[in-house]
C-alpha cells in the first residue's frame, strides 16, 4: 500500500470514528448542551492539518442524524471547518488552539438554536461553549498529550509532535480531567432528565435532576441527587490538593459512591412516581464507569512510571 493510499485510509477511519461516536451517543451529541465526545478528535488538526478533512466530512455525515435537520448539516459542518483553519496556525499551543472550536460552535450553533428552537442566543451560546470546552480542552488535550508519548501511535497516525508550550507543561492532565468531570456533572445535573411522569392524558414530561432535587414537596430525595454534584467536586479538590497516589484512590472511591447513589435514587423514584425512568439517565452510569476506568488506568500508569524511574536510578547507582 503506497503512502497516499495509507493516508486516505487513515483519514477515512478518523471520519468513521467521529460519526460512530456521535451517533452512538445520540442523546448527548445534539441540542443546546451537547457532549459530542467525538469533538475531542479536533485536537488531531494540531498534529496533522489533513485531519481537518476527516473531521469536516465526519461532522457532515453525523449531522444527518441531527434533530435540526438540514440547518445543522450545513451550518454545523461549516462550524467544524471554520474551527479547523485557525487551529492549524496556532498548533504549538494546544490549549489555546482547543478554544477555537468552543468559540466558533458557540456562535454558529447558538444562532442555529435561536433560529430552530427560539432559544435566546446568549443562553444557547454559553451552553454550547461549556459542552465543547469540556470535551475539547479539558478532555481532548490531555488525552492527546498522553498519546504523544506512544511512538507507535504517533507513527501510525502520522502525528507531527512539536515542542510543548509553557502552558502545556504547567497544566496537569489529572487535574484537568477531574475538573472536566466536575463540570460535566453540573451540566448533566441541570439538563438531564431523571424520569418520565405520566401527565394523565398519555403524555410524559421530562423532569431534570435539578427540578427533581428541589421539588421537595413531592419528593425528598435531594441528598442523593446533590451528591452527584458534590462527589465530583471532591474528586477535583483531591486531584488539585493531594498527592497523586492518594488522589487516585480517593477519586475511585468517590466515583464508586456516585454509582451507588444512582442506584438508590432509581429505587426511590420508582416508588414515588407513576411513569418510567428516562433512558438518558442511564448515561450517568456509563459516565461514572468511564471516569473510574480512567482513574484506575492513570493510577497503574503512574505506579509503573515511578517503578521504572526507580529502577533506572538504582542501575545508575550500581554503575557508579
Amino acid at each position: 500500500m503506497n503512502k497516499k493510499l495509507r493516508t486516505i485510509v487513515k483519514l477515512a477511519v478518523v471520519a468513521a470514528i467521529y460519526v460512530a461516536l456521535t451517533i452512538s451517543l445520540y442523546p448527548l451529541s445534539y441540542g443546546a448542551i451537547q457532549f459530542r465526545l467525538s469533538e475531542f478528535l479536533m485536537i488531531l488538526v494540531c498534529y496533522n492539518p489533513l485531519y481537518s478533512i476527516s473531521l469536516t466530512v465526519g461532522c457532515l455525515l453525523a449531522n444527518i442524524a441531527s434533530p435540526m435537520g438540514l440547518i445543522d448539516i450545513i451550518f454545523g459542518t461549516l462550524a467544524t471547518l471554520l474551527s479547523c483553519i485557525p487551529m492549524i496556525f496556532i498548533k504549538k499551543n494546544k490549549y489555546l488552539a482547543s478554544l477555537i472550536p468552543s468559540i466558533v460552535n458557540a456562535i454558529v450553533i447558538g444562532l442555529e438554536l435561536q433560529f430552530a428552537y427560539q432559544v435566546p442566543f446568549y443562553i444557547g451560546a454559553i451552553e454550547v461553549f461549556a459542552g465543547e470546552f469540556v470535551v475539547v480542552s479539558l478532555i481532548g488535550v490531555p488525552v492527546f498529550k498522553a498519546i504523544e508519548k506512544n511512538e507507535r501511535v504517533v507513527e501510525a497516525l502520522e502525528l507531527n509532535v512539536s515542542k510543548s508550550s509553557k502552558l502545556d507543561n504547567f497544566l496537569n492532565s489529572h487535574v484537568l480531567l477531574s475538573f472536566a468531570s466536575f463540570i460535566i456533572s453540573i451540566l448533566l445535573y441541570i439538563r438531564l432528565g431523571l424520569y418520565y411522569k405520566d401527565l394523565g392524558d398519555g403524555s410524559y414530561n421530562i423532569y431534570s435532576l435539578a427540578y427533581y432535587t428541589f421539588d421537595s414537596n413531592e419528593h425528598n430525595n435531594y441528598p442523593f441527587i446533590l451528591s452527584l454534584v458534590l462527589l465530583p467536586f471532591l474528586t477535583f479538590l483531591s486531584s488539585l490538593l493531594l498527592k497523586r497516589k492518594l488522589s487516585f484512590i480517593l477519586n475511585i472511591v468517590f466515583n464508586s459512591i456516585s454509582i451507588i447513589v444512582l442506584i438508590i435514587s432509581i429505587i426511590v423514584v420508582k416508588h414515588l412516581v407513576v411513569g418510567q425512568i428516562d433512558f438518558r439517565f442511564y448515561f450517568y452510569f456509563l459516565y461514572f464507569i468511564i471516569v473510574i476506568l480512567l482513574e484506575i488506568f492513570s493510577f497503574i500508569k503512574s505506579n509503573r512510571d515511578n517503578l521504572l524511574l526507580n529502577q533506572e536510578k538504582s542501575e545508575m547507582y550500581k554503575e557508579i
